[in-house]
């Protein structure tokens, strides 16, 4: 874990960071000049090993979105995981052979007890997907991307979901990632995280 800061004005915190996200990374001051940090709790980091996947066509009805499915027999892979892209390649991710076809994803992360008790916490959900992504959490949807057709972005969707699709301990993340027939590229990378406000330091 590590602080971010924060507060009204946002300003860019490194001209270097490829990736950086307005929402996600930045420093800002309040009227008073003051800073409040906060702590960040990575559930799920990106680019992480141990996904498990399968085209959606050899997945019998929707039960794949619940915690309690087996996916054994699923394939297991690091994302990012697709085909067509150089990011693949760039982040180590797993190349698929299926082409032109939906696929769904799983992962369990855990949750450390009494995070999300603390006063202010809040989850972040990021995805960078090629097509669109819809993503459940402990089998409640907890974001569906709006945009049907789009290439990967680091990230396509960076938002805050309910606190409440979790719980301490085990969960369970399942993804869809929808794709066309001859398209030339499929994609998925996840993170997720708490974010925690740190207490002010008095002033001496």
């Amino acid at each position: 874990m590590h602080l971010r800061k924060g507060k009204v004005q946002r300003v860019r915190a490194s001209l270097k960071r490829v990736d950086y996200n307005t929402k996600r990374d930045f420093v800002a001051f309040g009227a008073d000049g003051d800073i409040d940090e906060f702590k960040t709790v990575a559930l799920l980091p990106e680019s992480s090993a141990g996904w498990k996947f399968l085209p959606q066509a050899s997945v019998k009805g929707d039960d794949w979105k619940q915690p309690g499915f087996d996916d054994a027999a699923w394939r297991t892979g690091k994302a990012p995981i697709g085909y067509g892209e150089e990011e693949l390649k760039k982040r180590n991710g797993t190349t698929i052979p299926e082409q032109g076809q939906n696929f769904v994803f799983r992962r369990s992360f855990d949750l450390p007890g009494g995070v999300l008790d603390q006063k202010g916490a809040t989850v972040r959900l990021c995805v960078a997907s090629d097509d669109s992504a819809e993503v459940y959490i402990n089998g409640q949807l907890a974001d569906n991307d709006p945009v049907p057709d789009h290439e990967p972005i680091y990230w396509n969707q960076d938002i805050e979901i309910p606190a409440k699709l979790l719980k301490p301990g085990k969960n369970v993340i399942a993804v869809l990632v929808k794709n066309k027939q001859g398209s030339s590229d499929l994609f998925l990378d996840v993170e997720l995280s708490v974010q925690v406000p740190v207490p002010k330091k008095p002033k001496k």
